[in-house]
């Protein structure tokens, strides 16, 4: 398990000639569009109290997606701030063979495992390895998942513990708050962006 870091940014202001200020532009704006989501994506205030212990997807209701693109995939979840990005994975043994398969059911039991070596490299390692990998990888594999938890905010009291688990994670948050010994803890792989991080004492009951 892991905790997560999260990235803190500044708002943008545009300033035409003349002193107009134009759009506000978001710091979350460019990974929403990644996403295929717009700024009105962000909804929701999820507010977990001390002691408790919940599932985000408990609280927060995800938008899921789904690709049969590994090099879209890899942009939602590749380089994952987790757990299944950070598991040390030995690259394939051998090259793809370029034979023709439809399903996991058609391959021999070295080639899953190099299949499998292939896919954790294209999203997480030196996807330039494998390359010749990744039209297999995405016959067997896709489609390809994701959960995304777009919020306005997350508070996490001191002693709540959130958990990030199921299908691969994207988060998108305006602004996380987490007392002292709270936690948000990543059991899946998950990427985040996060515009406001702030950690504070424990708040007085």
């Amino acid at each position: 398990m892991h905790s997560l870091l999260g990235n803190i940014r500044s708002l943008v202001t545009r300033v035409a000639p003349g002193g107009r200020t134009e759009e506000t532009v978001h710091p979350l704006d460019e990974p929403l569009r990644l996403l295929g989501l717009e700024r009105r994506a962000l909804r929701g205030d999820v507010h977990v109290h001390s002691g408790r212990i919940v599932e985000l997807a408990s609280v927060a209701k995800p938008i899921e997606l789904v690709t049969s693109d590994l090099a879209l995939y890899a942009q939602w979840v590749g380089s994952a701030t987790v757990a299944a990005a950070h598991v040390e994975m030995p690259l394939p043994e051998r090259p793809w063979p370029g034979r023709a398969v439809e399903t996991l059911a058609d391959l021999t039991e070295a080639e899953r495992i190099d299949v499998e070596r292939a896919r954790h490299a294209l999203l997480f390692g030196d996807a330039s390895a494998v390359e010749g990998y990744r039209a297999v990888v995405e016959k067997v594999h896709a489609p390809f998942r994701a959960n995304v938890f777009a919020l306005r905010s997350l508070y996490v009291a001191a002693g709540a513990q959130v958990v990030v688990t199921g299908l691969p994670a994207v988060l998108v948050v305006d602004r996380v708050t987490i007392e002292e010994l709270g936690q948000l803890t990543l059991v899946t792989a998950c990427r985040a962006w996060i515009n406001r991080l702030e950690k504070k004492p424990a708040a007085a009951h």
